[in-house]
């Protein structure tokens, strides 16, 4: 039941959008990267529940792919779709467990995932910014250790939690960030370094302007005397 909202959203939206191709959607539950496919990820808010000990956790960090292939000779197009799971950290023996994603939030990805099908794939530039989870709870304690995440398990999660904490490391715009600071740097260093022997040799050839002035005065001071002594 819960596919077949997923569906019904996502073909409401390729409507209001506006896009008249025939696309189509399913979930695989076995999704793997495929060549041929534009890849795109979410994340999203939901609940789960460990069939083990009945323990529920919410996590703000519920990852989603998302597989994308346009066929334009035939105007149509396929969506591919996993939701990854996660393991209660409590139980020795738990399995990964599938979340319970909101009605509110299953819209607003697939709101996102039709805006960038617009930009991805017809080349429609979209300018609101992504729509953001709806958080239910400000306990979001949500297991997320490697060993407990299903995305780290398959090495597609963003995420690097040793030690039990969450440093997000696919964040772009902090790295991109970074990266000009330390650029930046470098290129001061470069220009200190090119500027040094520059005034060096401006300095260089003040003293030698200066020498050969005094040298010529003392030449030209010789001279003098030697026409004043004959004379």
């Amino acid at each position: 039941m819960e596919e077949n909202m997923w569906k019904n959203i996502f073909e409401n939206e390729i409507l209001d959008q506006g896009i008249n191709n025939v696309w189509s959607f399913c979930v695989d539950e076995n999704l793997r990267v495929q060549m041929g496919y534009l890849q795109y990820k979410q994340y999203t808010y939901g609940s789960f529940q460990c069939s083990s000990c009945k323990r529920w956790w919410n996590s703000a960090q519920v990852h989603i792919m998302f597989l994308i292939r346009s066929e334009p000779t035939s105007r149509r197009g396929t969506v591919k779709m996993k939701i990854y799971r996660q393991r209660c950290r409590r139980c020795n023996t738990s399995i990964f467990q599938k979340p319970e994603i909101s009605r509110e939030n299953i819209k607003r990805v697939i709101s996102n995932l039709v805006s960038k099908i617009q930009s991805m794939v017809y080349g429609r530039r979209n300018t609101n910014p992504p729509l953001m989870p709806e958080n239910y709870s400000a306990d979001v304690d949500g297991p997320h250790e490697k060993k407990h995440c299903e995305a780290c398990q398959m090495q597609v999660c963003p995420w690097n939690t040793e030690h039990g904490e969450k440093t997000k490391v696919d964040n772009h715009q902090p790295l991109a960030s970074t990266r000009i600071q330390q650029q930046t740097k470098k290129i001061s260093s470069y220009t200190n370094v090119l500027h040094r022997p520059t005034a060096a040799v401006h300095q260089s050839s003040d003293i030698e302007s200066a020498i050969i002035l005094i040298v010529l005065l003392i030449v030209l001071g010789l001279m003098l005397i030697l026409g004043f002594s004959k004379q």
